[in-house]
């Protein structure tokens, strides 16, 4: 199975994707008449769309289930080659971890916001955690982008 993907997966992939995008124009196009006809406030009601709504939501946890087997396959199978990637989720965990405490969950600005949306003070907590580790992250990407670049004013 593996040989047979890797010499025609994209072609199959393209085939499936022909497929569905082929079944989905054909619900469309047979209820398009009904869905021109209803008034513009009931046009919400129609289903002439679920096809569309469900395989890419199929396919999306298909997509997600396949990355998450085959790289735990590929982890375990080869564990010093996997070093760099676990010791990069691991960074991107600590990350996240700096950047939750150094945010707390109500930070100045955001409260009247968060009580708007209903968010909740643990919410909240991740919400900032992950915000501060993509700041971090930015940073840390600028940082690297300049040190580079002044390195090969030197060369």
């Amino acid at each position: 199975m593996y040989k047979f993907l890797s010499k025609n997966g994209q072609l199959v992939a393209f085939l499936i994707g022909l497929t569905i995008t082929a079944i989905f124009l054909f619900f469309v196009f047979s209820g398009l008449s009904g869905f021109n006809a209803l008034a513009e406030d009931q046009r919400g009601t129609t289903d002439i769309f679920n096809f569309g709504l469900y395989a890419a939501a199929a396919l999306t946890v298909i997509c997600a289930i396949t990355a998450l087997v085959f790289g735990l396959f590929q982890t375990l199978s080869n564990p010093k080659g996997a070093i760099s990637a676990i010791a990069a989720v691991i960074g991107l965990a600590a990350l996240y971890f700096v950047g939750q405490s150094l945010a707390g969950a109500n930070s100045a600005g955001v409260v009247s916001m968060m009580s708007e949306f209903k968010v909740t003070d643990a919410q909240g907590i991740f919400i900032n955690g992950a915000i501060g580790g993509g700041l971090l992250l930015l940073g840390l990407a600028i940082a690297t982008f300049v040190l580079s670049e002044v390195r090969n004013l030197f060369k």
